[in-house]
């Protein structure tokens, strides 16, 4: 029987998988061209804003030195950073008696990074790496170190001018006061806004706030959530601030487990005739019975920490035989900050320092 001839195989295309390699290749060395031509324009972008910087600070009286710049972020990113830096230049105040304060500023940082990211296309975010001593005149040095700092400017500034902030695992230490004087927080975002003639908003969210381990705290150590709302008066950095007007706190809330505390009001900074701030607000408290429980179960209170929560709990009772419905809760407290204490009446809340 005769076979039925088959017809040939068709040959394989041997060169298929060498041009899409080739094409491959070439497409890669082309993305990492336009890569490594965006880094050296960020880069050149960054020198332009230090560039730039350098002289306003030299013209407002600062001094900025710091080591040599140092490239880098590739490819993500582009960076330049400085080390060692050092920030030092005069800062003006006055009191409403006409006195002027001619005080000194000192910055010190173990690194600051400028940065340019894909992430961020609007903004250079400046972080500042390692520890950080910060001064103002004879006022105790704040010493600060955590894992990220970083404000985000703008890469053309123009008022008004809103700057994000944020800070990780944030340590804060005043003075030479030892280990048991550091204050942490975990998260801190939220905004500074210059709107020109020195006028300056501020916006703060801040969790897991872990107070010094030494001191006074009626309601505990650690605070879950604490916001900031305030505004700066007009004049910052002239002969009449802070003195003439008062710094505007608009809400400040502070949350622990049990109690929470929000303060409105105002505060003049350098009054006259004393050393201390002075200001008066209003007060609302939640939470009151439950915070005097729970300090009745610790048993360990100083007697500043018990004068505080039996004036809350005395203030509690007034307001239940008043006829309050809510018997947990005080509203529009007035309170008083004079000599460095928050004073409720004739009760010292808090001190300051």
């Amino acid at each position: 029987m005769t076979k039925t001839p088959q017809p040939p195989d068709k040959p394989r295309t041997a060169g298929r998988p060498a041009a899409m390699l080739r094409w491959i290749i070439a497409a890669t060395a082309g993305l990492l061209v336009v890569i490594s031509l965006a880094w050296v324009a960020a880069e050149t972008a960054l020198d332009h804003v230090l560039d730039r910087t350098i002289p306003s600070l030299h013209a407002a009286g600062f001094e900025l030195a710091a080591g040599r710049r140092v490239r880098g972020g590739w490819p993500g990113s582009a960076t330049l950073r400085l080390d060692a830096v050092r920030l030092d230049g005069p800062v003006r105040t006055g009191a409403p008696d006409g006195t002027v304060h001619n005080l000194t500023l000192h910055w010190r940082a173990e690194a600051l990074v400028l940065q340019a990211s894909l992430l961020h296309p609007r903004s250079v975010i400046l972080i500042a790496r390692g520890t950080q001593h910060v001064s103002l005149g004879e006022l105790p040095e704040l010493t600060l170190w955590g894992d990220r700092l970083a404000a985000y400017l703008p890469w053309q500034p123009r008022l008004p001018m809103p700057l994000p902030v944020e800070a990780r695992a944030l340590h804060a230490a005043l003075g030479a006061n030892g280990p048991d004087w550091i204050t942490t927080i975990a998260d801190a975002r939220g905004s500074l806004l210059f709107s020109g003639g020195g006028n300056l908003a501020v916006r703060l969210s801040m969790q897991a706030i872990t107070l010094p381990q030494a001191g006074q705290h009626p309601f505990g150590r650690t605070i879950e959530r604490m916001t900031i709302a305030a505004a700066l008066p007009p004049g910052l950095g002239s002969p009449s601030w802070p003195g003439m007007e008062p710094l505007l706190l608009q809400d400040l809330t502070v949350e622990w487990s049990a109690l929470h505390l929000r303060l409105r009001g105002s505060v003049h900074p350098m009054p006259p005739g004393g050393p201390f701030p002075v200001g008066q607000f209003s007060l609302s408290v939640h939470g009151v019975r439950a915070a005097l429980r729970a300090a009745a179960g610790d048993g360990d209170l100083s007697r500043g920490e018990a004068m505080a929560l039996n004036g809350l709990a005395g203030l509690l009772e007034q307001a239940h035989d008043g006829g309050a419905v809510d018997t947990d809760t005080l509203h529009d407290l007035p309170v008083l900050l004079h000599d460095n204490v928050l004073w409720l009446g004739t009760v010292p809340l808090w001190r300051l320092g």
